[in-house]
């Protein structure tokens, strides 16, 4: 996707301006590039550096996720998960975006996990683009000066394609959207966090698709070119203040996790800085960064479908042939309108994932059930699975009230 061009100097200035926490690749630490290298090669970490060659924009302002923690009935499903999962490979990852001279970042991540939540919808759809700029001038959740991650916007109003708002890097005002913009928008069912450790994460990565997060940019990463990212200390490559200090600290940045690779020890991760940067606008970060100064994943989002309901209900269920491990290593099939929910169905999809590529044995004797009896299936665990969700935001709320 071609990047798009940075209206002026002067808004550049006015935006570093009246906002410190959200800086641009200018800094005391510039050009250091080939001490960063020998750094991160004498720590045998896996990235290489390079002079930075994109307009680098962060603009998250961390404050508390006003949402309870994704219930347990799916995070215990991580043992069954694949040893890699990369959301592209199953046409669920929208184009490369570019937030400009903007702090905007944390409207372009959950944008596009929206984007991504309607691919898994549309099976075979093509690339979906979504108004940024619907989320950045009407949601009140942040401006170019920065926001926070906050989805309450996308269950109420949702956002709708692009060409309703066209994003412009600027704050601009809601009314300019065109009119009617809300009959066409895309929405969600409701949004959760997810714990910051990683077998919660990679198992709300795999059954509700690509998750908004955050973490706290080093300046370090302003160098990055490929590899799996980890963080470097700026005293080690000459980025310190008096006393010889790390003085890397750069800014709260949101961004979108697609995927992940046990062999690598890696998410991997869409960023908003445009095709030109890192591996043609993604990068990838080791697990170990979940406990590093980079505080990788420190608040995560997870987007609930909207639910079906009446007849809608009926004809969703039976729209797709969808397939997952029983136990024995038996593969079941059952009809659903979203396969990437298989973990909601513990009762039916058990776990036993066996061969090399993280896939259960076939036996095509196998019987597949009814739709009555999946139907009757998927209502007793969307129950169960409520019921877990409203005890947590009791559970929550009398903490609160302590």
């Amino acid at each position: 996707m071609t990047r798009r061009p940075i209206r002026t100097t002067a808004w550049v200035v006015l935006v570093l301006a009246v906002a410190p926490s959200i800086r641009s690749q200018e800094d005391s630490c510039a050009g250091k590039a080939d001490a960063l290298q020998a750094a991160i090669d004498a720590r045998g970490a896996r990235w290489t550096a390079r002079r930075p060659r994109a307009l680098t924009m962060t603009g998250l302002r961390l404050q508390p996720i006003k949402a309870p923690p994704l219930a347990a009935l799916t995070l215990a499903a991580a043992a069954t998960l694949p040893k890699s999962f990369d959301w592209r490979e199953h046409g669920a990852v929208s184009g490369i975006h570019d937030q400009g001279a903007c702090g905007s970042c944390w409207a372009f991540a959950m944008t596009q996990a929206l984007e991504s939540q309607v691919m898994m919808k549309k099976q075979g759809s093509s690339d979906v683009r979504l108004s940024e700029q619907v989320m950045l001038s009407c949601s009140g959740a942040g401006s170019c000066d920065g926001g926070h991650m906050n989805a309450d916007f996308l269950v109420s109003d949702g956002l709708p394609p692009e060409g309703d708002y066209p994003y412009a890097a600027a704050n601009g005002r809601c009314d300019d959207a065109k009119p009617g913009w809300k009959d066409r928008a895309y929405r969600i069912g409701g949004w959760n966090s997810v714990p910051a450790e990683l077998d919660a994460m990679k198992a709300a990565l795999v059954n509700y698709g690509p998750l908004p997060t955050v973490l706290d940019l080093r300046k370090d990463f302003k160098y990055y070119d490929s590899g799996i990212y980890s963080y470097v200390p700026g005293a080690q490559w000459g980025c310190q203040g008096p006393g010889g200090k790390d003085d890397d600290d750069w800014g709260w940045h949101a961004v979108l996790i697609i995927g992940y690779d046990d062999g690598g020890q890696c998410f991997i991760v869409k960023n908003s800085w445009g095709s030109g940067w890192g591996e043609k606008g993604y990068f990838r970060i080791a697990y170990s960064e979940l406990a590093t100064k980079a505080a990788f994943g420190k608040q995560t989002l997870v987007y609930l479908p909207l639910p079906a309901s009446g007849a809608a209900a009926a004809k969703a269920a039976l729209s797709r042939t969808c397939s997952c491990c029983a136990a024995g290593s038996q593969v079941r099939t059952y009809q659903a309108d979203d396969c990437s929910q298989v973990m909601l169905r513990p009762s039916f999809c058990e776990a036993d994932r066996t061969d090399a590529n993280g896939r259960c044995k076939p036996r095509p004797q196998e019987a597949s059930p009814s739709p009555e009896e999946i139907r009757l299936r998927d209502e007793e665990d969307m129950k169960k699975l409520e019921k877990e969700q409203q005890q947590e935001i009791e559970k929550r709320r009398s903490q609160e009230t302590l």
